[in-house]
């Protein structure tokens, strides 16, 4: 019997559909090419292929014996292949059972509101989404989920809705395209909805103005995620504690500072240090506090030392640090751990009565523990 099987290839993304009425379920692969096998017929010398949809063949080819499968892409559609055989004296023997499957069509993109943004509005305004066309479907599948909100679920034509009486809260949404296909069993058709794969989530937090006059005035107060630690920050010879501070910004960016303090002995010398940094993260998982992150830095170091017998003065150095860190949250609460390495540059010489280097490239640890608001 013939069969169809999904494979990759890198040609244009499509996704298919087969319909095996024979066990009464419609499973999805998803994949680049469709491939349709068959089985070898015993004195079969060769097979036609035939693939029509609309009572229209669109394709049709006939194959060696020694050929038992063919592969392709085709438009978006629904379609029924048949496979037959052919002996040596070029008798043709009966047509398979017609087998339905779908190409379904590229995924949408959600272009508005864009995602990750605040929408403001008037309660009797209603909120429009909108999202790319597809090209052979005009309906699709809109589900929209509030964070205390019902979920509305909606069968849309065309690219875009307008959605009435939306409470503010934060939003998730997403569009699935949809197509009607007529199915045959026995002596009766019936109507059955496919999904194709639905667009990636888009969110959107939903803000009600009342003073059209002025609409800033509601705006609501942006709430800044705030996060204090304390730690250590080791470089060459030395190890001081810390205490840091970051704001965090849209999209995973935060603005922090950074101060360490500390004294030690180094043989009969006695060491004061104190470091003021600036410094900009960026954390590749766009969440507060959380995952890997860059750090860049700038600011200024203090160093005195001093002797029994001697004292030298206090030098005020330059110094920039760049470092790669990992921040580990955990959702159920502000405690956090964080740990990063990399280098900085300072600008001033050493000082000479203390055999430490606080000049040139230096290597840079740090370990914080905080908590996060």
């Amino acid at each position: 019997m013939a069969q169809v099987r999904h494979s990759k290839d890198q040609g244009h993304r499509a996704f298919f559909f087969l319909l095996l009425f024979y066990f009464l379920r419609v499973p999805i692969a998803h994949a680049d090419q469709v491939e349709i096998q068959w089985e070898h017929q015993e004195g079969a010398n060769e097979y036609d292929l035939e693939i029509e949809t609309g009572h229209k063949v669109v394709f049709q080819q006939r194959f060696p014996s020694k050929t038992t499968s063919w592969s392709g892409a085709l438009p978006f559609g629904s379609y029924l292949y048949r496979i037959r055989a052919i002996n040596q004296d070029g008798v043709t023997g009966p047509w398979s059972e017609p087998i339905p499957f779908l190409a379904t069509p590229n995924t949408p993109q959600p272009l508005y509101p864009p995602d990750k943004t605040t929408v403001i509005y008037k309660p009797d305004v209603a909120v429009t989404l909108k999202w790319s066309k597809v090209s052979g479907i005009s309906q699709f599948l809109l589900l929209l989920n509030g964070a205390s909100s019902a979920e509305i679920r909606k069968i849309v034509t065309g690219n875009e809705v307008e959605i009435p009486s939306l409470r503010p809260d934060d939003y998730t949404w997403t569009v699935t395209p949809i197509l009607r296909i007529r199915v045959k069993t026995g002596q009766q058709a019936q109507s059955q909805i496919v999904e194709a794969k639905a667009s990636e989530p888009a969110n959107f937090r939903l803000r009600v103005v009342k003073d059209s006059l002025n609409p800033l005035s509601e705006l609501p107060i942006r709430k800044i995620s705030l996060n204090f630690s304390a730690g250590i920050e080791a470089g060459t010879s030395y190890v001081f504690p810390m205490f840091a501070m970051k704001a965090a910004l849209e999209k995973g960016f935060a603005l922090g500072l950074r101060y360490a303090y500390g004294r030690s002995s180094v043989g009969a010398a006695s060491l004061r240090y104190q470091s003021l940094r600036l410094n900009a993260s960026y954390y590749f998982s766009e969440k507060h506090f959380s995952g890997i992150f860059a750090q860049l830095g700038a600011g200024a170091d203090f160093f005195s030392a001093a002797t029994a017998t001697a004292e030298e003065g206090g030098r005020l150095s330059k110094a920039v640090d760049l470092a790669l860190g990992w921040q580990w949250k955990p959702s159920s609460s502000g405690l956090n751990l964080a740990i990063s390495l990399g280098g900085q540059y300072a600008t001033r010489p050493d000082i000479n009565i203390v055999d430490v280097q606080f000049s040139g490239l230096l290597p840079l640890a740090t370990l914080l523990l905080g908590y996060a608001f």
